[in-house]
């Protein structure tokens, strides 16, 4: 079956089925037909990744801020013994948000006490003004948070606390600028619009939206393909953690 003006949702339907039953899939590649036997399974994608890094420096790394996010980075802290080690880099790059409630949990295990976000909602009502849940983490270390142009929304709404907080450097480039709050609302035809209800601010009083998070230290980077493997972002914030000083004057 010739699939070529298929879109991805296309594709998607014709080759589901069954877990434990394989689909047979035909794939051009010049002028040559190959086969390829794929079982199905059900894909779980890690949201996760935590290792210990040259130097003796934890890293951890979240795609989404789902509902178990915490938990998940609880874990990881654990796994890589974070307080046994001379840094630890949070890496947000990437990661276009998620759960309100859960960059609050996540933002608490770096931050112990005080504002996290204001939640505005402009004209007479009053804001809501969200403060650390007081479930601290515990770390002792010096923190960097990596992001970059597609850490958006929860990712930002983190990183600027954060930021304002002292608690953690930030490195990489300016995030997204969403700095807005939607809830969704059901239609009768059985789709539904998502409105926007608030605005939110870092706890400095800062409307990110349209301007994103600016680095405290800026290392631009544009991979060029998978075959890139030097991350200069990566690389700068183990610099950061061995000589701060350093690299804060270049």
């Amino acid at each position: 079956e010739d699939v070529t003006g298929d879109n991805q949702t296309q594709l998607a339907f014709k080759v589901r089925g069954p877990r434990g039953t394989e689909v047979q899939l035909t794939m051009r590649r010049g002028e040559d037909l190959l086969e390829f036997n794929v079982m199905r399974e059900r894909i779980e994608i890690p949201n996760i990744e935590a290792r210990v890094e040259e130097g003796n420096i934890g890293y951890v790394r979240l795609y989404q801020f789902t509902g178990d996010a915490r938990s998940q980075i609880d874990l990881a802290l654990t796994e890589i013994d974070v307080n046994e080690r001379d840094g630890l880099i949070f890496d947000l790059r990437g990661n276009s948000g998620g759960l309100l409630s859960s960059s609050i949990d996540v933002a608490s295990a770096f931050i112990e006490e005080g504002t996290i976000l204001v939640e505005d909602f402009g004209r007479d009502r009053e804001p809501i003004i969200f403060n650390a849940t007081g479930k601290h983490a515990s770390i002792g270390v010096p923190v960097v948070v990596l992001v970059n142009e597609s850490s958006a929304s929860a990712s930002e709404l983190v990183a600027g606390a954060l930021q304002d907080s002292g608690e953690a450097t930030i490195i990489g480039e300016t995030t997204l600028g969403k700095g807005t709050v939607q809830t969704w609302r059901d239609l009768a035809n059985g789709g539904g619009v998502r409105i926007t209800i608030a605005r939110w601010k870092t706890p400095n009083g800062n409307w990110i939206h349209g301007e994103g998070i600016t680095p405290d230290v800026v290392v631009e980077w544009t991979p060029e393909g998978l075959e890139d493997e030097f991350d200069p972002q990566l690389a700068a914030a183990l610099e950061y953690l061995v000589s701060p000083a350093e690299i804060a004057q270049q």
